[in-house]
Protein backbone atom coordinates (compact mmCIF):
# COMPACT_ATOMS: atom_id res chain seq x y z
CA UNK A 1 0.00 0.00 0.00
CA UNK A 2 1.35 3.14 -0.82
CA UNK A 3 0.87 6.76 1.51
CA UNK A 4 1.77 9.83 1.20
CA UNK A 5 2.32 12.21 4.24
CA UNK A 6 2.34 15.59 4.81
CA UNK A 7 3.73 17.27 7.75
CA UNK A 8 1.30 19.35 10.48
CA UNK A 9 2.05 21.81 13.60
CA UNK A 10 4.14 23.71 12.12
CA UNK A 11 2.00 26.77 11.17
CA UNK A 12 -0.53 24.84 9.34
CA UNK A 13 -0.95 21.68 6.76
CA UNK A 14 2.21 21.47 4.54
CA UNK A 15 2.00 19.73 0.79
CA UNK A 16 2.68 16.35 1.07
CA UNK A 17 6.15 16.01 0.85
CA UNK A 18 6.72 12.41 0.91
CA UNK A 19 5.53 8.79 -0.58
CA UNK A 20 6.38 5.42 1.33
CA UNK A 21 5.80 1.81 0.80
CA UNK A 22 4.06 0.35 3.65
CA UNK A 23 2.38 -3.26 3.61
CA UNK A 24 0.68 -2.91 7.27
CA UNK A 25 -1.83 -0.94 8.12
CA UNK A 26 -1.11 -1.04 11.85
CA UNK A 27 -0.84 2.71 13.84
CA UNK A 28 2.46 1.72 14.64
CA UNK A 29 4.25 0.83 11.27
CA UNK A 30 2.54 3.58 9.58
CA UNK A 31 4.41 5.98 12.31
CA UNK A 32 8.03 4.04 11.29
CA UNK A 33 6.84 4.54 7.92
CA UNK A 34 6.05 8.08 7.98
CA UNK A 35 9.33 9.06 10.05
CA UNK A 36 11.65 7.27 7.08
CA UNK A 37 9.26 8.97 4.65
CA UNK A 38 9.89 12.06 5.98
CA UNK A 39 14.00 11.67 6.99
CA UNK A 40 13.13 11.99 10.39
CA UNK A 41 16.60 9.76 11.37
CA UNK A 42 19.56 10.93 12.90
CA UNK A 43 22.95 10.54 11.64
CA UNK A 44 23.30 8.50 14.38
CA UNK A 45 20.50 6.31 13.03
CA UNK A 46 17.87 6.84 15.70
CA UNK A 47 14.40 7.45 14.22
CA UNK A 48 11.94 9.70 15.88
CA UNK A 49 8.57 8.48 15.01
CA UNK A 50 6.06 11.06 15.20
CA UNK A 51 3.21 11.52 18.17
CA UNK A 52 0.44 11.48 16.30
CA UNK A 53 -1.19 10.33 12.13
CA UNK A 54 -4.29 12.34 11.06
CA UNK A 55 -6.08 12.21 8.31
CA UNK A 56 -8.51 14.91 6.46
CA UNK A 57 -12.52 14.61 7.26
CA UNK A 58 -14.97 15.12 4.92
CA UNK A 59 -15.09 19.26 5.68
CA UNK A 60 -11.35 20.14 5.81
CA UNK A 61 -10.55 19.21 9.45
CA UNK A 62 -8.18 17.22 10.61
CA UNK A 63 -8.78 13.81 12.90
CA UNK A 64 -6.38 11.62 14.79
CA UNK A 65 -5.89 8.08 13.80
CA UNK A 66 -6.68 5.57 15.75
CA UNK A 67 -5.76 1.71 15.42
CA UNK A 68 -8.61 0.81 14.48
CA UNK A 69 -9.67 3.47 11.69
CA UNK A 70 -10.15 2.63 8.30
CA UNK A 71 -7.10 3.72 5.99
CA UNK A 72 -7.10 4.21 2.06
CA UNK A 73 -4.49 4.78 -0.26
CA UNK A 74 -5.83 7.67 -1.33
CA UNK A 75 -5.90 9.59 1.80
CA UNK A 76 -3.13 11.94 2.85
CA UNK A 77 -1.79 11.22 6.45
CA UNK A 78 -0.75 14.04 7.97
CA UNK A 79 2.11 13.74 10.64
CA UNK A 80 2.68 15.74 13.64
CA UNK A 81 6.58 15.81 13.92
CA UNK A 82 8.30 14.70 17.10
CA UNK A 83 10.14 17.84 18.00
CA UNK A 84 8.90 21.21 19.32
CA UNK A 85 7.81 24.35 16.99
CA UNK A 86 11.17 25.98 15.77
CA UNK A 87 13.24 23.04 16.13
CA UNK A 88 13.61 21.95 12.27
CA UNK A 89 17.41 21.63 10.72
CA UNK A 90 17.44 22.53 6.79
CA UNK A 91 17.76 18.58 6.07
CA UNK A 92 14.36 17.82 7.66
CA UNK A 93 16.19 16.12 10.60
CA UNK A 94 15.72 17.76 14.48
CA UNK A 95 17.87 17.10 17.79
CA UNK A 96 17.25 19.16 20.99
CA UNK A 97 20.74 20.04 20.54
CA UNK A 98 22.86 21.34 17.58
CA UNK A 99 24.53 19.00 15.48
CA UNK A 100 28.80 19.05 16.30
CA UNK A 101 30.65 18.61 13.53
CA UNK A 102 31.08 14.92 13.24
CA UNK A 103 27.49 14.34 12.85
CA UNK A 104 27.51 16.91 9.73
CA UNK A 105 30.45 14.98 8.41
CA UNK A 106 28.93 11.27 9.45
CA UNK A 107 25.53 12.44 6.96
CA UNK A 108 27.99 14.03 4.58
CA UNK A 109 30.08 11.07 4.03
CA UNK A 110 26.87 8.48 4.18
CA UNK A 111 25.87 9.78 0.48
CA UNK A 112 29.10 8.10 -0.88
CA UNK A 113 28.42 4.40 -2.72
CA UNK A 114 30.83 3.12 -0.37
CA UNK A 115 29.39 4.41 2.98
CA UNK A 116 25.85 3.58 1.95
CA UNK A 117 26.16 -0.27 3.57
CA UNK A 118 27.55 1.01 6.86
CA UNK A 119 24.25 3.66 6.84
CA UNK A 120 21.55 1.10 6.41
CA UNK A 121 23.19 -1.18 8.99
CA UNK A 122 22.91 2.05 11.82
CA UNK A 123 19.11 2.89 10.17
CA UNK A 124 18.33 -0.80 10.81
CA UNK A 125 19.64 -1.27 14.30
CA UNK A 126 17.63 1.83 14.99
CA UNK A 127 14.40 0.44 13.62
CA UNK A 128 15.22 -2.24 16.23
CA UNK A 129 15.24 0.54 19.03
CA UNK A 130 18.62 1.98 18.55
CA UNK A 131 22.28 0.62 18.91
CA UNK A 132 22.08 0.79 23.06
CA UNK A 133 18.58 -1.23 22.63
CA UNK A 134 19.90 -4.19 23.97
CA UNK A 135 21.74 -2.84 26.92
CA UNK A 136 19.15 -0.74 27.90
CA UNK A 137 16.32 -3.80 28.09
CA UNK A 138 19.12 -5.37 29.80
CA UNK A 139 19.40 -3.01 32.71
CA UNK A 140 15.33 -2.73 32.89
CA UNK A 141 15.17 -6.10 33.23
CA UNK A 142 18.11 -5.91 35.26
CA UNK A 143 16.94 -3.33 37.75
CA UNK A 144 13.70 -3.81 40.01
CA UNK A 145 10.98 -1.46 38.85
CA UNK A 146 9.88 1.76 40.77
CA UNK A 147 7.08 3.04 42.24
CA UNK A 148 5.19 4.62 39.65
CA UNK A 149 2.15 6.52 41.82
CA UNK A 150 1.40 7.56 44.94
CA UNK A 151 -1.56 7.97 47.25
CA UNK A 152 -1.28 11.44 49.05
CA UNK A 153 -3.86 13.82 50.79
CA UNK A 154 -3.59 17.23 49.90
CA UNK A 155 -2.60 19.51 52.55
CA UNK A 156 -4.08 23.33 53.57
CA UNK A 157 -2.67 26.49 52.57
CA UNK A 158 -1.50 27.08 56.19
CA UNK A 159 0.46 24.49 56.56
CA UNK A 160 2.11 25.27 53.15
CA UNK A 161 3.44 28.51 54.84
CA UNK A 162 4.34 26.85 57.65
CA UNK A 163 6.34 24.42 56.07
CA UNK A 164 7.51 27.35 53.63
CA UNK A 165 8.86 29.19 57.26
CA UNK A 166 10.74 25.99 58.33
CA UNK A 167 12.36 25.66 55.16
CA UNK A 168 13.57 29.18 55.53
CA UNK A 169 14.89 28.59 58.57
CA UNK A 170 16.70 25.80 57.39
CA UNK A 171 18.79 27.87 54.80
CA UNK A 172 19.20 30.37 57.38
CA UNK A 173 20.96 27.52 59.58
CA UNK A 174 23.17 26.57 56.41
CA UNK A 175 26.77 27.71 55.70
CA UNK A 176 26.58 30.11 52.94
CA UNK A 177 28.48 27.87 50.95
CA UNK A 178 26.04 25.07 51.66
CA UNK A 179 23.12 27.13 50.87
CA UNK A 180 23.05 26.95 47.00
CA UNK A 181 23.30 23.09 46.81
CA UNK A 182 20.76 22.82 50.00
CA UNK A 183 18.25 25.34 48.51
CA UNK A 184 18.45 22.99 45.56
CA UNK A 185 17.31 19.90 48.21
CA UNK A 186 13.77 21.57 49.24
CA UNK A 187 10.77 20.85 47.67
CA UNK A 188 8.10 23.41 45.97
CA UNK A 189 6.36 24.99 48.64
CA UNK A 190 3.35 24.18 46.17
CA UNK A 191 4.06 20.85 45.73
CA UNK A 192 3.45 19.61 49.62
CA UNK A 193 1.11 16.57 49.95
CA UNK A 194 0.82 13.84 52.60
CA UNK A 195 2.27 10.24 51.48
CA UNK A 196 -0.25 7.81 51.87
CA UNK A 197 1.07 4.74 50.01
CA UNK A 198 3.50 4.47 47.00
CA UNK A 199 2.35 1.70 44.23
CA UNK A 200 4.25 0.13 41.53
CA UNK A 201 1.43 0.28 38.30
CA UNK A 202 1.03 -0.33 34.75
CA UNK A 203 -1.09 1.94 32.27
CA UNK A 204 -4.27 -0.72 32.43
CA UNK A 205 -4.08 -0.75 36.32
CA UNK A 206 -4.65 2.65 36.69
CA UNK A 207 -8.43 2.32 35.94
CA UNK A 208 -8.96 0.04 38.92
CA UNK A 209 -7.07 1.96 41.34
CA UNK A 210 -9.84 5.07 40.46
CA UNK A 211 -12.49 2.76 41.01
CA UNK A 212 -10.91 2.17 44.28
CA UNK A 213 -10.72 5.50 45.32
CA UNK A 214 -13.92 6.47 44.73
CA UNK A 215 -15.01 4.17 47.01
CA UNK A 216 -13.35 5.83 50.29
CA UNK A 217 -14.78 8.74 49.20
CA UNK A 218 -17.79 8.86 51.37
CA UNK A 219 -15.75 9.41 54.21
CA UNK A 220 -16.13 12.72 55.84
CA UNK A 221 -13.19 15.10 55.98
CA UNK A 222 -10.98 15.18 59.14
CA UNK A 223 -8.17 16.78 60.42
CA UNK A 224 -4.91 15.88 62.52
CA UNK A 225 -1.74 17.63 63.00
CA UNK A 226 1.95 17.22 61.68
CA UNK A 227 4.49 17.53 64.55
CA UNK A 228 8.23 16.97 64.64
CA UNK A 229 10.47 16.84 61.79
CA UNK A 230 12.67 13.51 61.07
CA UNK A 231 15.50 12.47 58.83
CA UNK A 232 15.90 9.96 56.82
CA UNK A 233 19.88 9.06 56.88
CA UNK A 234 20.93 12.73 57.55
CA UNK A 235 19.26 13.66 53.51
CA UNK A 236 15.67 13.84 53.89
CA UNK A 237 13.56 16.00 56.26
CA UNK A 238 9.79 15.41 56.46
CA UNK A 239 7.15 15.80 59.06
CA UNK A 240 5.20 13.48 60.44
CA UNK A 241 1.44 12.65 61.19
CA UNK A 242 1.41 13.20 65.34
CA UNK A 243 -0.91 10.83 67.03
CA UNK A 244 -2.50 13.47 69.54
CA UNK A 245 -5.41 11.00 70.36
CA UNK A 246 -7.77 13.22 68.22
CA UNK A 247 -10.53 11.48 66.12
CA UNK A 248 -8.32 12.96 63.17
CA UNK A 249 -5.88 10.60 63.76
CA UNK A 250 -7.74 7.58 63.80
CA UNK A 251 -9.86 8.75 60.54
CA UNK A 252 -6.46 8.91 58.93
CA UNK A 253 -5.32 4.96 59.99
CA UNK A 254 -9.12 4.37 59.32
CA UNK A 255 -8.51 5.55 55.76
CA UNK A 256 -4.79 3.67 55.16
CA UNK A 257 -5.80 0.82 55.96
CA UNK A 258 -8.96 0.65 53.81
CA UNK A 259 -6.84 1.96 50.79
CA UNK A 260 -4.22 -1.01 51.52
CA UNK A 261 -7.13 -3.55 52.32
CA UNK A 262 -8.93 -1.92 48.70
CA UNK A 263 -5.54 -2.45 46.92
CA UNK A 264 -4.51 -6.08 47.63
CA UNK A 265 -7.96 -7.11 46.61
CA UNK A 266 -8.40 -5.67 43.47
CA UNK A 267 -4.72 -5.94 41.87
CA UNK A 268 -3.04 -8.61 44.20
CA UNK A 269 0.62 -7.57 44.89
CA UNK A 270 0.09 -3.76 44.65
CA UNK A 271 -0.39 -3.43 48.29
CA UNK A 272 1.15 -0.12 49.70
CA UNK A 273 5.06 0.57 50.66
CA UNK A 274 4.98 2.82 53.96
CA UNK A 275 6.64 5.92 52.82
CA UNK A 276 8.54 7.67 49.94
CA UNK A 277 12.23 7.40 49.81
CA UNK A 278 14.95 8.35 48.05
CA UNK A 279 18.38 6.91 46.32
CA UNK A 280 21.00 9.70 47.16
CA UNK A 281 25.04 10.14 46.50
CA UNK A 282 27.19 12.47 48.50
CA UNK A 283 29.28 15.54 46.61
CA UNK A 284 32.82 15.44 47.19
CA UNK A 285 33.13 19.69 47.49
CA UNK A 286 34.37 20.19 51.20
CA UNK A 287 37.12 19.02 52.63
CA UNK A 288 34.58 17.29 55.52
CA UNK A 289 33.18 15.50 52.55
CA UNK A 290 37.04 14.66 51.25
CA UNK A 291 37.48 13.09 54.38
CA UNK A 292 34.35 11.26 54.29
CA UNK A 293 35.24 9.46 51.08
CA UNK A 294 38.29 8.23 52.66
CA UNK A 295 37.07 7.32 55.83
CA UNK A 296 34.27 5.34 53.74
CA UNK A 297 37.33 3.65 51.89
CA UNK A 298 39.50 2.78 54.88
CA UNK A 299 36.41 1.22 56.42
CA UNK A 300 35.12 -0.81 53.35
CA UNK A 301 38.99 -1.79 52.73
CA UNK A 302 40.14 -2.77 56.10
CA UNK A 303 36.76 -4.43 57.26
CA UNK A 304 35.22 -6.56 54.19
CA UNK A 305 37.67 -5.93 51.06
CA UNK A 306 41.61 -6.38 52.21
CA UNK A 307 41.53 -10.46 51.26
CA UNK A 308 39.90 -9.25 48.25
CA UNK A 309 42.34 -6.45 47.02
CA UNK A 310 45.26 -8.69 47.99
CA UNK A 311 46.80 -6.99 50.83
CA UNK A 312 48.50 -9.29 53.53
CA UNK A 313 46.14 -9.57 56.60
CA UNK A 314 46.96 -10.68 60.43
CA UNK A 315 44.52 -12.48 62.41
CA UNK A 316 44.39 -9.16 64.34
CA UNK A 317 42.76 -7.71 61.47
CA UNK A 318 45.46 -5.33 60.61
CA UNK A 319 47.25 -4.66 57.26
CA UNK A 320 51.01 -2.80 56.47
CA UNK A 321 50.40 1.13 56.14
CA UNK A 322 52.44 0.96 52.97
CA UNK A 323 51.19 -1.75 51.44
CA UNK A 324 47.60 -0.17 51.97
CA UNK A 325 48.72 3.69 50.17
CA UNK A 326 50.03 1.27 47.35
CA UNK A 327 46.62 0.77 45.96
CA UNK A 328 45.02 2.66 42.86
CA UNK A 329 42.87 4.75 45.19
CA UNK A 330 45.29 6.82 47.01
CA UNK A 331 47.20 7.65 43.87
CA UNK A 332 44.22 8.16 41.87
CA UNK A 333 42.66 10.86 44.55
CA UNK A 334 46.47 11.92 45.78
CA UNK A 335 45.74 10.37 48.97
CA UNK A 336 49.15 9.33 50.84
CA UNK A 337 50.44 7.92 53.94
CA UNK A 338 50.08 12.10 55.84
CA UNK A 339 46.29 11.73 54.90
CA UNK A 340 45.76 8.66 56.27
CA UNK A 341 47.66 9.38 60.17
CA UNK A 342 45.52 12.34 59.96
CA UNK A 343 42.16 10.76 59.49
CA UNK A 344 42.59 7.95 61.90
CA UNK A 345 43.33 10.79 64.56
CA UNK A 346 40.60 12.92 63.81
CA UNK A 347 37.91 10.42 63.07
CA UNK A 348 34.77 11.28 64.80
CA UNK A 349 33.77 7.75 65.64
CA UNK A 350 37.55 6.39 66.00
CA UNK A 351 37.19 3.43 63.70
CA UNK A 352 40.67 2.68 63.12
CA UNK A 353 43.68 1.96 65.44
CA UNK A 354 47.59 3.18 64.02
CA UNK A 355 50.66 1.70 65.66
CA UNK A 356 54.63 1.18 65.06
CA UNK A 357 55.34 -2.29 65.10
CA UNK A 358 59.57 -3.17 64.33
CA UNK A 359 59.68 -0.14 62.40
CA UNK A 360 56.60 -0.90 59.97
CA UNK A 361 52.88 1.15 60.63
CA UNK A 362 50.12 -1.18 60.42
CA UNK A 363 46.65 -0.13 60.67
CA UNK A 364 43.54 -2.10 61.11
CA UNK A 365 39.74 -1.70 62.05
CA UNK A 366 38.54 -1.32 65.46
CA UNK A 367 35.44 -3.26 64.43
CA UNK A 368 33.03 -4.24 62.17
CA UNK A 369 34.85 -6.63 60.22
CA UNK A 370 33.16 -9.35 58.16
CA UNK A 371 36.22 -11.31 56.97
CA UNK A 372 36.62 -14.58 59.45
CA UNK A 373 40.33 -14.66 59.61
CA UNK A 374 40.21 -12.20 62.36
CA UNK A 375 40.83 -13.48 65.61
CA UNK A 376 38.66 -12.07 68.35
CA UNK A 377 40.94 -12.65 71.13
CA UNK A 378 43.89 -11.02 69.68
CA UNK A 379 41.39 -8.16 68.70
CA UNK A 380 38.89 -7.63 71.31
CA UNK A 381 39.43 -7.88 75.37
CA UNK A 382 37.29 -10.13 76.59
CA UNK A 383 34.21 -9.03 79.03
CA UNK A 384 34.15 -11.69 82.18
CA UNK A 385 31.30 -9.97 84.73
CA UNK A 386 28.56 -7.86 84.37
CA UNK A 387 29.81 -5.33 87.22
CA UNK A 388 32.29 -4.26 83.72
CA UNK A 389 29.26 -3.72 81.43
CA UNK A 390 26.33 -2.10 83.54
CA UNK A 391 24.69 -1.10 80.40
CA UNK A 392 24.47 -2.42 77.24
CA UNK A 393 22.34 -0.99 74.46
CA UNK A 394 21.48 -2.35 70.80
CA UNK A 395 19.99 0.45 68.33
CA UNK A 396 18.57 -0.22 65.53
CA UNK A 397 14.93 0.98 63.78
CA UNK A 398 11.21 0.89 63.58
CA UNK A 399 11.23 0.72 59.73
CA UNK A 400 14.32 1.01 56.84
CA UNK A 401 14.82 1.96 53.71
CA UNK A 402 16.40 -1.04 52.15
CA UNK A 403 18.27 -0.01 48.73
CA UNK A 404 18.35 -3.44 47.13
CA UNK A 405 14.82 -4.21 47.60
CA UNK A 406 13.54 -0.39 46.81
CA UNK A 407 11.02 -0.61 49.31
CA UNK A 408 11.00 -0.54 53.16
CA UNK A 409 11.78 -3.18 55.35
CA UNK A 410 10.44 -3.64 59.03
CA UNK A 411 13.57 -4.17 61.27
CA UNK A 412 11.39 -3.84 64.97
CA UNK A 413 9.16 -6.66 64.01
CA UNK A 414 11.52 -8.70 63.01
CA UNK A 415 13.97 -8.68 65.81
CA UNK A 416 10.67 -9.95 67.66
CA UNK A 417 10.31 -12.48 66.28
CA UNK A 418 13.74 -13.81 65.40
CA UNK A 419 16.29 -11.72 68.29
CA UNK A 420 19.24 -10.25 66.91
CA UNK A 421 21.74 -10.88 64.07
CA UNK A 422 24.95 -9.84 63.05
CA UNK A 423 23.72 -9.69 59.64
CA UNK A 424 26.64 -10.43 57.53
CA UNK A 425 29.46 -9.10 60.10
CA UNK A 426 31.25 -10.88 62.74
CA UNK A 427 29.81 -9.27 65.92
CA UNK A 428 26.33 -8.09 66.97
CA UNK A 429 27.47 -4.20 68.28
CA UNK A 430 25.97 -2.76 71.34
CA UNK A 431 26.93 0.77 73.35
CA UNK A 432 27.87 0.34 76.96
CA UNK A 433 26.32 3.66 77.66
CA UNK A 434 22.90 5.63 77.97
CA UNK A 435 21.16 6.71 74.80
CA UNK A 436 22.43 10.15 73.96
CA UNK A 437 25.60 10.44 76.28
CA UNK A 438 28.14 12.06 74.97
CA UNK A 439 30.47 9.37 75.43
CA UNK A 440 28.77 7.22 72.91
CA UNK A 441 31.51 7.40 70.13
CA UNK A 442 30.53 4.30 67.58
CA UNK A 443 28.32 0.93 67.41
CA UNK A 444 25.03 3.11 67.90
CA UNK A 445 23.72 5.82 64.58
CA UNK A 446 22.69 8.93 65.99
CA UNK A 447 18.77 8.21 63.82
CA UNK A 448 18.38 4.59 65.69
CA UNK A 449 14.31 4.84 66.79
CA UNK A 450 14.66 1.74 69.06
CA UNK A 451 16.80 1.12 72.05
CA UNK A 452 17.65 -2.57 72.93
CA UNK A 453 18.33 -3.32 76.60
CA UNK A 454 20.37 -6.42 77.15
CA UNK A 455 20.07 -8.72 80.29
CA UNK A 456 23.90 -8.84 80.52
CA UNK A 457 24.10 -10.63 83.90
CA UNK A 458 21.30 -13.34 81.95
CA UNK A 459 23.70 -13.00 78.51
CA UNK A 460 26.72 -14.30 80.23
CA UNK A 461 25.10 -17.46 82.41
CA UNK A 462 23.74 -18.16 79.27
CA UNK A 463 27.59 -18.61 77.42
CA UNK A 464 27.16 -15.48 75.72
CA UNK A 465 30.84 -14.14 75.01
CA UNK A 466 31.03 -10.63 74.99
CA UNK A 467 33.81 -8.37 73.50
CA UNK A 468 35.07 -4.22 74.12
CA UNK A 469 36.73 -3.13 71.47
CA UNK A 470 39.67 -0.33 71.68
CA UNK A 471 36.78 2.34 70.75
CA UNK A 472 34.36 1.45 73.48
CA UNK A 473 32.14 -0.40 71.46
CA UNK A 474 30.24 -3.67 72.71
CA UNK A 475 30.38 -6.75 70.22
CA UNK A 476 29.20 -10.65 70.73
CA UNK A 477 28.83 -13.39 68.35
CA UNK A 478 25.49 -14.26 70.17
CA UNK A 479 24.60 -17.99 70.90
CA UNK A 480 25.66 -20.85 69.09
CA UNK A 481 23.34 -20.23 66.02
CA UNK A 482 24.53 -16.52 66.15
CA UNK A 483 21.78 -15.04 67.56
CA UNK A 484 20.80 -13.32 70.58
CA UNK A 485 17.33 -14.38 71.47
CA UNK A 486 14.36 -12.11 72.75
CA UNK A 487 14.38 -13.33 76.13
CA UNK A 488 17.98 -11.65 76.80
CA UNK A 489 16.22 -8.64 76.52
CA UNK A 490 15.83 -6.12 79.53
CA UNK A 491 13.88 -4.12 77.92
CA UNK A 492 12.99 -1.94 74.11
CA UNK A 493 11.91 1.27 73.91
CA UNK A 494 11.31 3.65 71.62
CA UNK A 495 14.12 6.33 71.65
CA UNK A 496 12.08 9.83 70.76
CA UNK A 497 8.85 9.05 72.59
CA UNK A 498 9.69 6.56 75.41
CA UNK A 499 7.28 4.58 74.77
CA UNK A 500 7.93 1.15 75.98
CA UNK A 501 7.98 -1.72 72.96
CA UNK A 502 9.28 -4.56 75.21
CA UNK A 503 8.41 -6.54 77.06
CA UNK A 504 4.74 -6.39 75.43
CA UNK A 505 2.19 -5.99 77.73
CA UNK A 506 -0.31 -8.70 78.40
CA UNK A 507 -2.56 -9.94 76.06
CA UNK A 508 -1.32 -7.41 73.29
CA UNK A 509 -0.42 -9.04 70.11
CA UNK A 510 3.28 -8.33 69.11
CA UNK A 511 3.29 -10.11 65.86
CA UNK A 512 1.82 -6.95 64.52
CA UNK A 513 2.06 -3.49 65.57
CA UNK A 514 -0.29 -1.09 62.56
CA UNK A 515 0.72 1.97 64.77
CA UNK A 516 4.95 1.45 63.62
CA UNK A 517 4.11 0.55 59.78
CA UNK A 518 1.51 3.61 59.45
CA UNK A 519 3.44 6.38 58.84
CA UNK A 520 2.62 9.27 56.56
CA UNK A 521 4.55 11.71 56.34
CA UNK A 522 4.95 15.04 54.24
CA UNK A 523 8.91 15.32 52.43
CA UNK A 524 10.16 19.32 53.48
CA UNK A 525 13.69 18.29 51.46
CA UNK A 526 15.22 15.65 50.13
CA UNK A 527 18.69 14.86 47.94
CA UNK A 528 18.57 13.43 44.78
CA UNK A 529 21.01 11.63 42.26
CA UNK A 530 19.83 13.38 39.54
CA UNK A 531 21.11 16.66 41.03
CA UNK A 532 23.61 15.51 43.23
CA UNK A 533 22.77 17.60 45.90
CA UNK A 534 24.85 17.63 49.02
CA UNK A 535 24.39 15.92 52.34
CA UNK A 536 22.08 18.00 54.70
CA UNK A 537 24.67 18.63 57.60
CA UNK A 538 23.79 18.04 61.35
CA UNK A 539 23.32 21.30 62.20
CA UNK A 540 20.45 22.32 59.61
CA UNK A 541 17.52 19.72 60.91
CA UNK A 542 18.69 19.45 64.63
CA UNK A 543 17.06 22.09 65.92
CA UNK A 544 14.01 21.70 63.70
CA UNK A 545 12.76 18.18 65.32
CA UNK A 546 10.20 19.79 67.31
CA UNK A 547 8.76 22.25 65.05
CA UNK A 548 5.06 21.80 65.25
CA UNK A 549 3.19 22.63 61.21
CA UNK A 550 -0.17 22.98 62.96
CA UNK A 551 -3.52 21.16 62.05
CA UNK A 552 -3.61 19.89 58.54
CA UNK A 553 -7.36 19.79 57.32
CA UNK A 554 -7.98 16.47 54.43
CA UNK A 555 -10.85 17.02 52.38
CA UNK A 556 -9.34 14.87 48.86
CA UNK A 557 -7.32 12.23 47.75
CA UNK A 558 -4.97 12.25 45.06
CA UNK A 559 -3.22 9.79 42.89
CA UNK A 560 -0.33 11.50 41.43
CA UNK A 561 2.09 9.85 38.72
CA UNK A 562 5.51 9.97 39.56
CA UNK A 563 8.18 12.11 37.07
CA UNK A 564 11.61 12.32 39.30
CA UNK A 565 12.03 16.08 38.90
CA UNK A 566 12.08 18.25 41.82
CA UNK A 567 13.01 21.21 39.87
CA UNK A 568 10.31 20.93 37.15
CA UNK A 569 7.64 18.73 39.16
CA UNK A 570 8.51 15.66 40.52
CA UNK A 571 5.01 14.58 40.26
CA UNK A 572 1.83 15.39 38.29
CA UNK A 573 -1.99 14.69 39.71
CA UNK A 574 -3.36 11.47 37.93
CA UNK A 575 -6.89 11.90 39.74
CA UNK A 576 -8.79 13.95 42.64
CA UNK A 577 -11.29 12.32 44.77
CA UNK A 578 -12.88 14.63 46.95
CA UNK A 579 -14.34 13.25 50.52
CA UNK A 580 -18.17 14.02 51.17
CA UNK A 581 -19.39 16.13 53.65
CA UNK A 582 -22.07 16.68 55.46
CA UNK A 583 -24.35 19.60 54.95
CA UNK A 584 -23.50 20.78 59.32
CA UNK A 585 -19.79 20.38 58.43
CA UNK A 586 -19.73 22.29 55.12
CA UNK A 587 -21.96 25.26 57.19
Amino acid sequence: MTMRFGVVGLGGPEPPMAVAASSSKTLKALKESAARALHFVHPSGNVWKPRHLFTETPSGNLRELQENSQITEEKVLWVEPPWKAGSVLQQGLTSRSRWTWGARLYQSLSRLPCCLPLYRWRSSAAAKGGRGAPRREQKVQKDPKRPTHFVSLRVGEDVQRAALKVQQELVGQADEHLRKDLERCLIPCGQFHLTLATLKLREEDLQVIREQLNQVSDLAGFHFKLKGLESFGQRVLFARACDDGSNGYAALCALHTRLADAFETCLPGVKKEAALSSETIETISTQADVSEKLSRFLTRVLRHDAKRLGLQMRSDGSVALKDLVALSFFRNNGFGEADVEREVKHNDKQRFSLWLEKGIKRIRANQGHKMKEVVDSELLTPISSSQELPVCIHGTYMKRWHHKKKSYVDVWPAIKREGLKPMGRNHIHFVPHEVGSRTVISGMRQDCTVAIYLDVPKALAMGIKLFRSSNDVVLSRGNECGHIPTELFAKAVEIKTGRLLWPPEAGADIATEEEDCFQPHMTLAKTSRAHDGARIPESCWQALRTVELGVVTADSLELCRMKGDPQTGYYEVDYKVSFKRSQRERK
